[in-house]
């Protein structure tokens, strides 16, 4: 008894597995080996075939399985339409939350765009001060050391202005000067106290 009631287990199991799967061969020749429904859609069969899956539309099939799973043309077309929707919906979404965004930014008062810029024109004018500022204190400390050596270069000549040869200590310190030489010389001529005038007693002859 055990023995026949597990054969009829195993033949039951044979038949049931071969009633459930089948070939399905589509209107367009489509073939799919040892095809079993997954699941059902109005407008077409999920199904597990031999090399995967897929989803085959009623009008791809064979009158007989549309009439074994109850197809309806206009089932098919509403349940579509509404897929069509729900993707439209999700793809404009994200898209929707942007422009009240934009808006926002646009219709921000005008009043702080004026105040951010005014800080910016107040650090310009600044920045403007200081570096007029900084050009007249270079220009002022060149044109100082300019005339400081100037009048170094020209201290033998100065010095001497009264020597009754000024003249040629000007030429020497102003031809000469640029050498240490020359312009010692010029000093030291400066520095040079002149002879005094003899006086002839001739008057009192």
């Amino acid at each position: 008894m055990r023995h026949a009631s597990a054969a009829a287990l195993l033949l039951f199991l044979a038949f049931g597995s071969t009633a459930t799967s089948s070939d399905i061969t589509t209107v367009n020749g489509t073939l799919y080996h040892d095809a079993h429904v997954t699941a059902v859609d109005p407008d077409g069969l999920h199904v597990a075939h031999k090399f995967g899956v897929a989803k085959i539309p009623f009008e791809e099939l064979p009158q007989d399985l549309r009439t074994k799973y109850h197809y309806d043309k206009q089932k098919a077309d509403a349940y579509r339409q509404q897929l069509r929707a729900r993707q439209r919906l999700s793809a404009n979404g994200p898209a929707t939350t942007q422009p009240p965004a934009q808006a926002r930014q646009q219709t921000r008062p005008q009043g702080q765009s004026q105040q951010r810029q005014q800080p910016v024109r107040r650090e310009d004018s600044r920045d403007a001060v200081r570096r007029i500022i900084a050009i007249i204190v270079s220009s002022g400390v060149f044109f100082g050391i300019l005339g400081l050596g100037i009048v170094v270069y020209f201290l033998p000549t100065l010095v001497g202005l009264r020597k009754q040869n000024a003249g040629a200590i000007f030429l020497l310190n102003l031809l000469l000067g640029w050498t240490l030489a020359g312009w010692i010389a010029a000093l030291i001529w400066a520095f040079r106290s002149e002879p005094r005038p003899v006086q002839s007693n001739a008057a009192y002859h």
